[in-house]
């Protein structure tokens, strides 16, 4: 929309999906702030899964999988190896996903602990084994915008953030 200079996404960079369509649509480029993060199984601490360390991709096939409405669901259907609809409740805000994984019946895919995660969170992110696609984060900007030197600095935090984090 024009309104910022730069933004922030998590993204499969070895799967080019809806994003990269949208960046190329819009002319926005990605510079790659950490690439390599795992995919996470974001779930309920009241989930019958949450006790576990990790999850296959088979446990996920047979889960309830909630997800945002306008998702490349081809793109869910590879990363999950699996033919046919994955996703079982379409959201279109942060909101209603919040309330799906508070419910303990749904989970979702994430490749990013956003919510606070402590031992009183409400919720657990769970790695998932066998998942064939890492996903990396970048900011983006119109790909005829040169970085202030602050904006490039700000960049250069990120990425030693991320290196750090994980």
């Amino acid at each position: 929309s024009r309104q910022v200079r730069l933004g922030l996404i998590f993204r499969f960079n070895t799967f080019p999906g809806l994003i990269s369509r949208q960046l190329e649509r819009y002319g926005l480029e990605s510079i790659p702030l950490y690439q390599g993060l795992p995919t996470l199984a974001f779930l309920s601490r009241n989930h019958p899964l949450a006790k576990e360390t990790s999850l296959s991709l088979l446990q996920l096939r047979s889960q309830p999988i909630v997800y945002f409405r306008g998702a490349d669901l081809e793109y869910l259907n590879s990363l999950l190896q699996r033919s046919g609809d994955v996703v079982q409740l379409l959201i279109s805000d942060r909101a209603s996903l919040l309330e799906a994984i508070d419910g303990g019946h749904y989970l979702s895919l994430s490749n990013t602990c956003s919510e606070k995660v402590s031992q009183t969170s409400r919720y657990v992110y769970l790695p998932v084994e066998g998942m064939e696609y890492l996903s990396e984060a970048c900011c983006i900007k119109p790909r005829l915008y040169e970085l202030t030197t602050r904006e490039k600095r700000f960049i250069r935090f990120l990425q030693n953030t991320f290196c750090h984090y994980y």
